[in-house]
């Protein structure tokens, strides 16, 4: 396991599991979309997927984090 420190800022969040991921990020970024945020690249920040690895079950538990920021007209 590894520990990192990443600053605060806002995030995009949906829960889903290891067979549905695929679907997630589409819905995830539709929200995004639609409530007029857009993906915040670098500034010390990171996408980042949170797995709930539990023994004999079929389908983990995966939190999908985007760092967001409300969009510029001009993007």
């Amino acid at each position: 396991m590894i520990g990192f420190k990443l600053p605060s800022t806002t995030y995009a969040k949906i829960n889903c599991t290891t067979k549905s991921i695929g679907e997630a990020y589409p819905k995830l970024f539709h929200w995004m979309q639609e409530n007029g945020y857009q993906q915040k690249f670098l500034d010390h920040t990171c996408p980042m997927e949170i797995y709930y690895f539990e023994e004999n079950v079929e389908e983990e538990q995966v939190e999908l984090w985007i760092p967001i920021k409300e969009k510029c007209e001009n993007s």
